[in-house]
């Protein structure tokens, strides 16, 4: 889990989600054993969180935990979210902070009844789409698409 202030000035930033990766563009990236820093000019400050491999266990429990504390503004899921038939214990963890999440799909995500409940639930159209917060765009993309990787 990836955790930061990210301090925003009146420029438009553009962030691309991939499955593994979180890939950042246009500003400033500092990594750091297991944490990393963005760097913007000064302006407005939001608390982002980026989580991956969910599943549905103790571990993801205290994942849980540990977002509550931090009471982020976005929170972005990297896929993977169950490693089980149906996202119900995933969606039943996430229900308190569901309204500020985004997600994308990964590989553990891809069988239609799951991906399908996912994108039923998040109201997605597509396993790849974009949407604004602040002043940053933000692109999300599966990778688990074979005709993307083309």
């Amino acid at each position: 889990m990836f955790t930061e202030k990210i301090s925003l000035d009146e420029h438009k930033y553009d962030l691309l989600m991939l499955v593994p990766l979180l890939i950042i563009c246009s500003f400033s990236l500092i990594f750091y054993p297991n944490n990393f820093i963005v760097a913007f000019a000064n302006s407005s400050e939001f608390n982002v969180i980026a989580v991956g491999d969910w599943d549905c266990n103790s571990n993801s429990e205290s994942t849980v935990k540990s977002i509550l504390n931090y009471k982020p503004e976005l929170i972005l899921s990297l896929g993977d979210n169950s490693y089980q038939s149906t996202g119900d214990c995933w969606l039943d963890q996430i229900q308190p902070f569901r309204s500020v999440m985004k997600i994308i799909l990964g590989n553990k995500d891809k069988p239609e009844p799951l991906s399908n409940q996912y994108m039923d639930e998040f109201d997605l159209q597509s396993q790849y789409y974009s949407f604004d917060y602040e002043n940053i765009h933000f692109l999300a993309l599966t990778t688990a698409i074979p005709a993307l990787l083309r």
